[in-house]
């Protein structure tokens, strides 16, 4: 597929900057690895699996860790790839909890309907009813907190929330929101409307200015921590919008850190999240424990 890339898809697609793999391969190697450790840590941890927030047949999210105190405070992932990638879910996102856990911390991986059988605008509707859900656990449960963290495209679908979704929720909700992790974003979809990628999002010029959190009005509660977390080894147009929005959320007046993982690139950024000494591992520890 490589050799049918323009030199601008080729900057969309994160698999040539990586250095580990072949580019046709680097996808398959992520959703095995996501695959085996999620299967392996559901069978050693109580879990409540494909708990619904809607109809159609991804609206659903995974609750790692019930067995964990009813106030543990909540880690709320949002999947990547590309809005398109039926392989990847909220059922093979588990594998976040392996050091979670440990650390008394759930995990509610969300799943969500994809492009093109839903539009982009109606899978960031989707993220926030998922998000009011979890919230409605998370009250009931007395949690000490809530954590919303998305990697790839999932960081666009959070980042989104902060347009005006945060603002409709009441002042107990916007408390328990504590921090946000971004994780490897894209936020100016712009771009994509030329590249191959736009054949399964269907984008226009227009809705792609309008869907993208580097052209939204933010705002967000003076508590909330945000992390905008890039990797070294990702595509330079990945790292370049990383940079730009963390300036945007500056200043907007977010409370925001930048954070380059070196030796790193997109794909694993993530995996290496079940190692608990991996420099994102303990940011999201670190945070959560403060």
């Amino acid at each position: 597929m490589e050799d049918q890339l323009t030199e601008l898809d080729k900057l969309y697609f994160p698999h040539k900057w990586q250095k580990r793999f072949p580019f046709d391969q680097v996808l398959e190697e992520h959703i095995k690895f996501f695959n085996k450790e999620t299967e392996k840590l559901k069978k050693s941890i109580r879990c409540e699996l494909n708990v619904p927030y809607g109809l159609l047949p991804r609206e659903k999210y995974d609750i790692i860790g019930i067995d964990l105190p009813d106030d543990s405070p909540i880690l709320v992932h949002v999947h990547g790839g590309y809005w398109q990638v039926k392989e990847i879910s909220h059922s093979n996102q588990g594998f976040l909890a392996s050091v979670l856990h440990k650390n008394a911390i759930k995990l509610a991986a969300v799943g969500y309907e994809l492009c093109p059988e839903l539009s982009l605008q109606e899978i960031m509707l989707e993220i926030e009813v998922a998000i009011r859900r979890i919230l409605d656990y998370a009250k009931k449960n007395k949690s000490r907190g809530i954590y919303l963290s998305g990697h790839s495209v999932g960081a666009h679908l959070v980042a989104a929330l902060f347009s005006g979704f945060i603002q409709t929720l009441s002042s107990e909700e916007q408390s328990l929101v504590k921090a946000v992790f971004l994780s490897c974003g894209l936020y100016d979809l712009g771009p994509l409307t030329s590249t191959i990628i736009n054949e399964g999002l269907k984008l226009t010029d227009e809705n792609a200015k309008l869907l993208s959190p580097q052209n939204m009005e933010l705002s967000s509660p003076e508590h909330v921590s945000v992390y905008v977390v890039a990797a070294e080894e990702d595509s330079p147009a990945f790292l370049d919008q990383s940079k730009a929005f963390y300036e945007k959320l500056k200043n907007s007046g977010f409370k925001v850190e930048y954070r380059l993982l070196e030796q790193v690139d997109h794909f694993n950024a993530v995996e290496k999240m079940i190692e608990e000494d991996f420099e994102a591992t303990q940011l999201f520890l670190g945070e959560i424990r403060n």
